[in-house]
């Protein structure tokens, strides 16, 4: 089953990590006109994330019932030069056949620049695709504009996105069998897409809903709507169980029909930080995953995850403390230990954001982690466990 999803980066600075996952799923998958079938889902991917750079490849396989087969490789690499700003380009390729390679498929390539602007991140994008079927060969172009944005709500983190689209497509094919109405011949037919898109995050569950809105302009007329669910529960650190289903509407920029589908996945993922080792390590016996001149913090191995160690030096009198999505947000109070004040958070395996204040104070991020800001005029450091 391949669908078409909007991603979206939360931070311009990214953490330093390495990260591989593998999929492997099933669903039922049903285009307007036609019956149901079951499919089988396989899929691969790697990302590599610098303090200013990442690259992602993300490779999936579909094989139906009916032994119709599709491919779809994905990559994507994103560049943020200053805190506030962050490009990406995105690149896909997609085969369908009856065998595996085909001869009918699709090459896109979107980009899209985010601008971080007060609690909100703003981005706008334009594509170009090229889509072969049946003998038909069309090109369409994409253009969008959107918001995204995140706090705080039940206990844990809920982020919001708002997108806007406008394609131009010379497919007839994709755009006729999802029920869109074509007045006349025309060079290009079009559609005007709006879509928000939920995501709510606590410890180790996720929930994300969607829902979008479609009209046709110009020679083309009509309406729809598409909507989607998702959830996650991550069961160890590298295992995570995924629920998904909805209505995906036809993607003239990917070559996606319209759909409605069903399925479940499970998927491995495992990792490492990129940064070396301390000189430490050697004479403690101790592996530290992270640790930088200067820096507040010390992340050590631990079964199924790791632990970080915060070190911030305050005044004897000093109320400090500490809050982090592992704990659901809730902030700790530190105890002083020595000239110090020490704290330690203990992290299952994956990605999480932790940041300290002293004395009711702006939360910051400890100093040595990659910083992202948050929407209450803080910021927040970002810490990836194997």
């Amino acid at each position: 089953m391949l669908t078409a999803a909007l991603v979206v980066s939360a931070h311009p600075v990214f953490a330093q990590s390495t990260m591989l996952w593998l999929d492997a799923g099933a669903s039922t998958v049903r285009q307007p006109g036609s019956i149901a079938r079951a499919a089988g889902t396989f899929g691969l991917g790697a990302e590599h994330r610098t303090r200013r750079f990442a690259l992602t490849a993300d490779g999936a396989a579909t094989v139906a019932s009916d032994s119709i087969a599709a491919m779809q490789l994905v990559l994507r690499t994103q560049f943020a030069p200053l805190s506030w700003s962050s490009s990406e380009l995105e690149a896909s390729t997609t085969t369908i056949g009856i065998t595996l390679p085909g001869n009918d498929g699709n090459r896109a390539v979107l980009l899209r620049q985010y601008v971080q602007f007060g609690a909100a991140r703003l981005f706008a994008g334009a594509g170009l695709g090229r889509t072969s079927r049946f003998g038909l060969d069309s090109r369409s172009t994409a253009q969008q504009l959107g918001a995204w944005s995140a706090r705080g709500a039940f206990g844990g983190e809920l982020g919001g996105t708002l997108t806007l689209q406008r394609f131009r497509t010379d497919d007839w094919q994709l755009i006729e069998a999802a029920g869109i109405i074509l007045k006349a011949p025309a060079p290009a037919y079009g559609l005007h897409d709006a879509a928000l898109d939920l995501a709510w995050q606590r410890a180790r569950f996720s929930v994300s809903a969607s829902h979008t809105w479609r009209a046709g302009f110009g020679e083309t007329v009509g309406t729809g709507q598409g909507h989607a669910f998702a959830a996650s529960w991550r069961v160890t650190g590298p295992l995570t169980l995924v629920a998904q289903g909805g209505r995906q509407l036809a993607d003239p920029l990917r070559g996606i029909p319209q759909a409605t589908y069903a399925g479940v996945m499970v998927r491995i993922q495992r990792g490492r930080t990129a940064l070396p080792r301390s000189r430490d390590a050697r004479s403690t016996g101790v592996t530290v995953f992270d640790r930088v001149e200067g820096a507040e913090y010390r992340l050590a191995p631990r079964h199924g995850g790791g632990e970080l160690t915060l070190t911030i030096d305050a005044p004897a009198d000093a109320v400090v403390e500490v809050a982090s999505s592992a704990t659901e947000w809730s902030p700790v109070r530190l105890t002083r230990t020595g000239r110090a004040f020490v704290v330690h958070v203990p992290l299952v395996s994956g990605s999480h954001r932790i940041a300290v204040r002293v004395n009711g104070g702006p939360w910051r991020a400890p100093r040595g982690l990659a910083r992202a800001d948050d929407d209450f005029g803080g910021s927040a450091g970002l810490v990836v466990v194997p």
